[in-house]
């Protein structure tokens, strides 16, 4: 865990025994963590908080077995998720920040929101710039290598869809796969022009490539939630016959 960070986790980690290792893992650094919870765990309620959150303690058992080993005291946030004229879904998340002056509930839930963006980026990162299901290290000390190589790389790519975007144009418009194999041209050829180009001709090559990212545009991304239906019905899961896609912004309500 770095220093003064925030540990962002879904509902696989959003347990009393999970979150208990992740807060002492956390207060070693002077970190935190937002979890979401997952809704079958029953708490003890302590005190409701100002902003609508409420402290809590919770029991953390023992692996594979019920026994109670210690308690939790937690954060928790509970909202309402939705759209105009659509169902809503009812959220819990867990914070060790649990003062609500510094960290609002509404910001934590919208903070929180947010993360699906982390997930997009891992995926790229996986899925385009490494495009191999493990890594290829033998060793913890060349495994950490590689996921910092892989890291420095995506820094550098951001930087470059950074320029590309400019002023006018969203950085998330630009497109990451397209992105990667022009610069990956770019600097393959001023790589092997070093010496063999002038510096003129250099940055007209350049010039060219940025006008080609220009160009890896992609359309506006529309905000949509995905039908609680499957293909292949599973028990009382409704089918899916058509792809339907809900629009318009999500409402966040403190409950």
């Amino acid at each position: 865990m770095p220093a003064h960070a925030l540990l962002l986790g879904d509902r696989l980690y959003g347990c009393a025994a999970f979150a208990a290792q992740a807060l002492t893992a956390c207060q070693r650094v002077g970190s935190h963590f937002l979890f979401r919870a997952r809704m079958l765990i029953n708490p003890q309620v302590i005190r409701r908080l100002r902003d609508g959150s409420r402290l809590i303690r919770v029991p953390v058992r023992a692996t594979k077995r019920s026994t109670i080993v210690g308690w939790l005291e937690v954060r928790e946030i509970r909202l309402r998720v939705g759209r105009p004229g659509h169902r809503t879904q009812v959220l819990r998340l867990w914070t060790s920040l649990l003062d609500p002056r510094t960290a609002p509930a509404l910001e934590m839930a919208q903070l929180y929101a947010r993360r699906w963006e982390h997930e997009l980026y891992f995926r790229e990162v996986k899925r385009h710039l490494r495009k191999t299901a493990v890594l290829q290290s033998h060793t913890v000390e060349t495994g950490a290598q590689e996921i910092a190589a892989v890291v420095l790389a995506s820094a550098l790519l951001a930087v470059e869809r950074i320029t590309t975007a400019g002023d006018d144009l969203s950085v998330l418009r630009v497109s990451f796969p397209k992105l990667l194999v022009v610069v990956q041209a770019m600097w393959l050829t001023v790589s092997l022009g070093e010496g063999v180009l002038s510096e003129r001709q250099i940055q007209t090559m350049l010039k060219r490539g940025y006008a080609r990212l220009r160009q890896c545009r992609t359309p506006a991304r529309r905000s949509r939630s995905c039908p609680r239906k499957v293909r292949q019905p599973i028990k009382r899961w409704p089918r899916l016959m058509r792809n339907e896609s809900v629009e318009g912004p999500f409402h966040l309500e403190i409950l």
